[in-house]
Protein backbone atom coordinates (compact mmCIF):
# COMPACT_ATOMS: atom_id res chain seq x y z
CA UNK A 1 0.00 0.00 0.00
CA UNK A 2 1.45 3.25 -1.04
CA UNK A 3 2.52 5.80 1.88
CA UNK A 4 -0.15 8.43 1.73
CA UNK A 5 0.30 12.01 2.54
CA UNK A 6 -1.56 11.25 5.20
CA UNK A 7 0.54 9.19 6.59
CA UNK A 8 3.67 11.20 6.41
CA UNK A 9 2.04 14.12 8.17
CA UNK A 10 0.33 11.77 10.88
CA UNK A 11 3.86 10.21 11.72
CA UNK A 12 6.43 12.99 10.97
CA UNK A 13 4.49 14.79 13.54
CA UNK A 14 3.80 12.35 15.94
CA UNK A 15 5.76 11.99 19.38
CA UNK A 16 8.95 9.59 18.83
CA UNK A 17 7.47 7.68 22.32
CA UNK A 18 4.39 8.82 24.09
CA UNK A 19 5.45 6.55 27.50
CA UNK A 20 6.67 8.57 30.16
CA UNK A 21 9.27 10.71 30.27
CA UNK A 22 7.66 12.23 26.73
CA UNK A 23 9.77 11.93 23.48
CA UNK A 24 8.49 14.37 22.09
CA UNK A 25 7.93 14.56 17.79
CA UNK A 26 11.34 15.09 15.62
CA UNK A 27 11.02 18.71 15.06
CA UNK A 28 11.71 19.68 18.67
CA UNK A 29 14.15 17.20 18.76
CA UNK A 30 16.77 18.55 16.37
CA UNK A 31 15.95 21.90 16.75
CA UNK A 32 16.73 20.92 20.43
CA UNK A 33 20.38 19.37 19.07
CA UNK A 34 20.29 22.25 16.73
CA UNK A 35 20.97 20.64 13.72
CA UNK A 36 19.64 22.49 11.97
CA UNK A 37 20.63 20.95 8.28
CA UNK A 38 17.93 17.95 10.12
CA UNK A 39 15.37 20.61 10.49
CA UNK A 40 15.71 21.34 7.09
CA UNK A 41 15.01 17.92 5.63
CA UNK A 42 11.84 17.73 7.95
CA UNK A 43 10.79 21.17 6.42
CA UNK A 44 11.07 19.61 3.26
CA UNK A 45 8.73 16.62 4.03
CA UNK A 46 6.10 19.47 5.15
CA UNK A 47 6.48 18.87 8.93
CA UNK A 48 4.27 21.49 11.27
CA UNK A 49 6.35 23.95 12.30
CA UNK A 50 3.56 26.06 13.67
CA UNK A 51 2.75 23.11 16.12
CA UNK A 52 3.73 23.88 20.01
CA UNK A 53 5.61 21.85 22.24
CA UNK A 54 3.51 19.96 24.54
CA UNK A 55 5.39 19.05 27.14
CA UNK A 56 5.18 20.91 31.23
CA UNK A 57 8.63 21.90 31.33
CA UNK A 58 11.32 22.99 28.74
CA UNK A 59 13.12 20.63 26.67
CA UNK A 60 16.78 20.75 26.91
CA UNK A 61 16.06 23.63 29.37
CA UNK A 62 15.08 26.29 26.63
CA UNK A 63 12.35 25.16 24.34
CA UNK A 64 9.21 26.31 26.11
CA UNK A 65 5.74 24.39 26.45
CA UNK A 66 3.11 25.92 24.26
CA UNK A 67 4.94 28.56 22.58
CA UNK A 68 6.15 29.01 19.17
CA UNK A 69 9.34 27.91 18.32
CA UNK A 70 11.07 30.28 16.39
CA UNK A 71 10.32 32.65 19.27
CA UNK A 72 12.29 29.97 21.95
CA UNK A 73 14.88 29.49 18.82
CA UNK A 74 15.11 33.51 18.44
CA UNK A 75 15.55 34.20 22.48
CA UNK A 76 18.21 31.32 22.45
CA UNK A 77 20.02 32.59 19.51
CA UNK A 78 20.75 35.61 21.16
CA UNK A 79 22.68 34.27 24.29
CA UNK A 80 24.87 32.52 21.68
CA UNK A 81 25.66 35.14 19.39
CA UNK A 82 29.00 35.09 17.20
CA UNK A 83 29.11 31.33 18.09
CA UNK A 84 28.75 28.06 16.01
CA UNK A 85 25.85 27.83 18.04
CA UNK A 86 24.61 31.21 17.46
CA UNK A 87 24.92 30.35 13.49
CA UNK A 88 22.97 27.25 13.81
CA UNK A 89 20.30 28.51 15.92
CA UNK A 90 20.42 31.66 13.23
CA UNK A 91 19.78 29.30 10.32
CA UNK A 92 17.15 27.51 12.44
CA UNK A 93 15.45 30.58 13.07
CA UNK A 94 15.17 31.59 9.27
CA UNK A 95 14.18 28.03 8.04
CA UNK A 96 11.13 28.14 10.44
CA UNK A 97 10.36 31.40 9.37
CA UNK A 98 10.72 30.69 5.82
CA UNK A 99 8.46 27.59 6.65
CA UNK A 100 5.87 29.42 8.26
CA UNK A 101 5.28 32.06 5.70
CA UNK A 102 4.62 29.49 3.38
CA UNK A 103 2.25 27.41 5.39
CA UNK A 104 0.21 30.32 6.04
CA UNK A 105 -0.50 31.27 2.65
CA UNK A 106 -1.61 27.59 1.82
CA UNK A 107 1.77 26.52 0.08
CA UNK A 108 2.14 29.74 -2.44
CA UNK A 109 5.20 31.74 -2.45
CA UNK A 110 4.04 34.69 -4.08
CA UNK A 111 4.93 37.03 -1.25
CA UNK A 112 8.46 35.99 -1.15
CA UNK A 113 10.60 33.77 1.18
CA UNK A 114 12.69 34.83 3.41
CA UNK A 115 16.76 34.31 1.97
CA UNK A 116 18.33 31.06 2.60
CA UNK A 117 20.14 30.56 5.30
CA UNK A 118 24.05 30.40 4.88
CA UNK A 119 26.11 29.65 8.41
CA UNK A 120 28.69 32.37 8.56
CA UNK A 121 32.71 30.66 8.18
CA UNK A 122 33.97 32.86 10.78
CA UNK A 123 37.96 33.02 10.47
CA UNK A 124 38.68 35.94 12.62
CA UNK A 125 38.41 35.98 16.50
CA UNK A 126 35.73 38.35 18.26
CA UNK A 127 35.64 39.95 21.51
CA UNK A 128 33.01 38.99 24.56
CA UNK A 129 32.32 40.99 27.35
CA UNK A 130 33.49 39.92 31.00
CA UNK A 131 34.02 41.04 34.36
CA UNK A 132 37.48 42.46 33.13
CA UNK A 133 36.37 44.09 29.86
CA UNK A 134 36.39 41.87 26.78
CA UNK A 135 37.21 38.28 26.04
CA UNK A 136 38.26 36.82 22.72
CA UNK A 137 36.78 34.28 21.36
CA UNK A 138 37.72 32.77 18.20
CA UNK A 139 36.39 29.94 15.90
CA UNK A 140 39.83 27.29 15.34
CA UNK A 141 41.66 25.43 17.42
CA UNK A 142 43.80 26.66 20.28
CA UNK A 143 46.68 25.26 18.69
CA UNK A 144 46.96 28.39 16.60
CA UNK A 145 48.23 29.98 19.21
CA UNK A 146 49.75 27.65 21.69
CA UNK A 147 51.97 24.35 22.03
CA UNK A 148 49.95 21.78 23.86
CA UNK A 149 51.80 19.67 26.16
CA UNK A 150 50.58 16.80 28.71
CA UNK A 151 46.99 15.66 28.94
CA UNK A 152 45.18 15.14 32.22
CA UNK A 153 40.84 14.99 32.07
CA UNK A 154 37.73 12.97 31.32
CA UNK A 155 36.77 11.59 28.34
CA UNK A 156 34.18 14.52 28.29
CA UNK A 157 36.54 17.52 29.25
CA UNK A 158 39.87 16.79 28.83
CA UNK A 159 42.44 19.63 30.57
CA UNK A 160 45.99 19.80 28.82
CA UNK A 161 48.87 22.11 29.65
CA UNK A 162 49.73 24.50 26.76
CA UNK A 163 52.39 27.19 26.38
CA UNK A 164 51.72 30.18 24.34
CA UNK A 165 53.89 30.32 21.36
CA UNK A 166 54.73 34.33 21.67
CA UNK A 167 55.39 34.83 25.53
CA UNK A 168 56.26 31.25 26.62
CA UNK A 169 53.46 31.67 29.16
CA UNK A 170 52.30 28.52 30.77
CA UNK A 171 48.43 28.34 30.52
CA UNK A 172 45.59 25.11 31.09
CA UNK A 173 43.44 24.70 28.25
CA UNK A 174 39.88 22.68 28.72
CA UNK A 175 39.01 20.78 25.96
CA UNK A 176 34.41 19.85 25.93
CA UNK A 177 33.07 17.46 23.61
CA UNK A 178 30.05 19.39 22.31
CA UNK A 179 28.49 15.74 21.52
CA UNK A 180 28.40 13.79 24.49
CA UNK A 181 26.04 10.62 24.03
CA UNK A 182 26.24 10.16 28.11
CA UNK A 183 24.38 13.45 28.54
CA UNK A 184 21.22 13.99 29.54
CA UNK A 185 21.28 17.86 28.67
CA UNK A 186 22.75 19.48 25.31
CA UNK A 187 26.37 19.24 26.11
CA UNK A 188 27.19 22.24 23.83
CA UNK A 189 24.92 24.47 25.58
CA UNK A 190 26.84 23.47 29.10
CA UNK A 191 30.03 24.19 28.15
CA UNK A 192 28.91 28.02 27.35
CA UNK A 193 26.58 28.30 30.40
CA UNK A 194 29.80 27.26 31.94
CA UNK A 195 31.68 30.19 30.12
CA UNK A 196 28.86 32.36 30.56
CA UNK A 197 29.69 32.35 34.55
CA UNK A 198 33.11 31.77 34.40
CA UNK A 199 32.93 36.00 31.91
CA UNK A 200 31.34 37.20 35.20
CA UNK A 201 34.32 36.17 37.59
CA UNK A 202 37.43 38.02 38.62
CA UNK A 203 38.69 36.86 42.14
CA UNK A 204 42.64 36.21 42.96
CA UNK A 205 41.29 32.89 44.78
CA UNK A 206 38.74 31.95 41.66
CA UNK A 207 40.54 30.55 38.93
CA UNK A 208 40.68 32.75 35.57
CA UNK A 209 39.52 32.41 32.24
CA UNK A 210 41.25 34.08 29.54
CA UNK A 211 40.06 33.12 26.09
CA UNK A 212 37.80 30.39 23.88
CA UNK A 213 38.43 28.67 21.22
CA UNK A 214 35.56 26.89 19.55
CA UNK A 215 35.90 23.86 16.17
CA UNK A 216 32.99 21.62 15.20
CA UNK A 217 33.20 19.23 17.49
CA UNK A 218 35.28 20.83 20.82
CA UNK A 219 34.62 24.02 22.78
CA UNK A 220 38.04 24.93 24.77
CA UNK A 221 38.77 27.05 27.74
CA UNK A 222 42.10 28.78 28.12
CA UNK A 223 42.52 29.16 32.22
CA UNK A 224 45.68 29.99 34.14
CA UNK A 225 47.74 27.43 34.94
CA UNK A 226 47.74 26.33 38.44
CA UNK A 227 50.57 23.88 39.56
CA UNK A 228 49.53 23.70 43.18
CA UNK A 229 47.55 20.24 42.75
CA UNK A 230 44.53 19.70 44.93
CA UNK A 231 44.09 21.15 48.49
CA UNK A 232 43.49 17.21 50.09
CA UNK A 233 46.21 15.75 48.74
CA UNK A 234 48.38 18.20 49.92
CA UNK A 235 46.38 17.70 53.48
CA UNK A 236 47.66 14.12 53.23
CA UNK A 237 51.06 14.68 52.31
CA UNK A 238 51.63 16.63 54.76
CA UNK A 239 49.37 15.41 57.64
CA UNK A 240 48.58 18.67 59.23
CA UNK A 241 48.07 22.36 58.43
CA UNK A 242 49.80 25.07 61.03
CA UNK A 243 47.05 27.44 62.16
CA UNK A 244 48.03 30.80 60.62
CA UNK A 245 47.45 28.25 57.19
CA UNK A 246 44.19 27.05 57.98
CA UNK A 247 43.01 30.97 58.63
CA UNK A 248 44.62 32.18 55.37
CA UNK A 249 43.13 29.01 53.46
CA UNK A 250 39.49 29.09 54.58
CA UNK A 251 39.71 33.26 54.34
CA UNK A 252 40.49 32.32 50.65
CA UNK A 253 37.84 30.33 50.18
CA UNK A 254 35.13 32.09 52.07
CA UNK A 255 36.08 35.29 49.70
CA UNK A 256 35.94 33.23 46.59
CA UNK A 257 32.40 32.20 47.59
CA UNK A 258 31.24 35.42 48.86
CA UNK A 259 32.58 36.66 45.10
CA UNK A 260 30.38 34.43 42.96
CA UNK A 261 27.03 34.87 45.63
CA UNK A 262 27.30 38.76 45.23
CA UNK A 263 27.03 38.15 41.33
CA UNK A 264 23.91 35.60 41.81
CA UNK A 265 26.08 32.58 41.09
CA UNK A 266 25.49 29.44 43.36
CA UNK A 267 28.26 27.32 44.30
CA UNK A 268 27.65 23.47 45.02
Amino acid sequence: KAFTDADRNKWINASLDTTPPLMPSPLYQTVAAAQWSSVELLIEFKVDVAAQYEGTSMLKGWIKPMTPLVESVKSREGRFAGTMLGDKLEAIAVLLENALKEQKSGGVKDEGPLPPPVLRKRTKSFEMKCSGGLMLHTQGHPNLKYSLDCNFGSSFCSVRAAIDSESGNAFAIKAGNKAHELSAKDPEAELWNEIVIMRKLEHPSIIKLFETYEDDTHIFMVFELCKGGELFDRLVSEGSFPEATVMRVAYQMCSAIRHVHERRICHR
